[in-house]
């Protein structure tokens, strides 16, 4: 069998509250605040180096809860740095339902070039570091959207195609009195300018289902045959996490509707058939002016995971995205 398991684990992981993370902030800011604060933007802390290559640096994120009525929101932050600045584009959107919500929309550029991984505070969003400019925790308060975020337990972690850490991780959402906890995929990637744009279009699916159970799937799927591509699963099967190479996973559309999933791990014991809703945007905002078909499109799932026979409900979000 090929996987990697890691040691029984209870499936809780903290659960964080607004108020905390708030304090946490307060304690431990330092980036660019909201305008009109009369704060000034501090550079990173660590030593840099003379001069700055332009790059283009991206942080995605999706989280999905446990259970048909926990949250789920989708995360995507890009910064395109040059000799002088930082110029920043932030979405979040969150799922309200069975449609998605923009919960953050912000495009600035700030003078702080080395700043590349950090994503930085701004427009309603506060954020703690962690280690090696990673996202150790954040509060969202924009508009009808007020939620914090605090990533967990590491399941596992592995090289994204550029060569930065990705990593699945248990993680816990406050947005009032009853918290939740999920499963949440951090991806980080980053290209210099000299290189040549990607051809690659890059598909994440995490998908949950009620108890406690969870799946990543990554496929990096060429141009000409995206269902030829190479996979990776990742399990959270009752407190017990798992890697796999061998996956099976078939896209289909509906006709001139949204696509669908069917992913067979069979030494796990699974099964996913999923179906998507609409795409929450083709976002023109964040589309990339030296890729083809730039962009990224966010899908919500439901459908059904069967684990050794037994099937329950499932949900989840999927993504297609070229790389930065």
């Amino acid at each position: 069998m090929r996987a990697r398991k890691s040691a029984s684990a209870t499936r809780g992981t903290a659960l964080l509250g607004l108020s905390a993370l708030a304090l946490v902030w307060t304690a431990c800011s330092g980036g660019e605040p909201e305008r009109g604060t009369g704060e000034t933007v501090q550079p990173p802390a660590t030593p840099a180096p003379a001069s700055v290559t332009p790059a283009r640096y991206v942080t995605d994120m999706a989280f999905v809860g446990f259970g048909a009525g926990a949250p789920a929101a989708v995360f995507r932050f890009r910064h395109d740095v040059a000799a002088s600045d930082l110029a920043r584009r932030y979405r979040v959107w969150v799922l309200r339902g069975s449609a998605w919500d923009t919960a953050l929309s912000l495009s600035d550029t700030l003078p702080v070039p080395r700043a590349g991984w950090r994503v930085l505070p701004g427009g309603g969003l506060r954020i703690m570091a962690g280690d090696g400019g990673a996202i150790g925790g954040l509060v969202l308060r924009a508009g009808s959207s007020s939620f914090g975020l605090q990533p967990g337990r590491v399941l596992d972690e592995w090289t994204s195609p550029t060569g930065q850490r990705s990593r699945l991780a248990l993680a816990s959402w406050a947005a009032g009195p009853e918290p939740a906890s999920g499963l949440l995929f951090e991806r980080r990637e980053a290209r210099p300018y000299e290189l040549p744009p990607p051809r690659t279009l890059e598909e994440s699916l995490v998908v949950t289902d009620g108890a406690g159970n969870g799946l990543l799937v990554l496929r990096d799927a060429g141009d000409e045959n995206p269902d030829r591509s190479a996979t990776t699963a990742y399990t959270w099967i009752g407190g017990v996490g798992a890697r796999w190479s061998e996956v099976e996973a078939r896209r289909d559309s509906a006709g001139a509707g949204p696509p669908g999933w069917r992913i067979d791990v069979p030494e796990a014991g699974l099964a996913a058939s999923l179906r998507s809703g609409a795409a929450a945007a083709d976002d023109p905002a964040v589309s990339d002016s030296t890729t083809t078909d730039a962009g990224v499109r966010v899908y919500v799932l439901k459908g059904t995971l069967r684990l050794h026979g037994s099937t329950r409900p499932a949900r989840g979000v999927a993504i297609r995205a070229r790389g930065p």
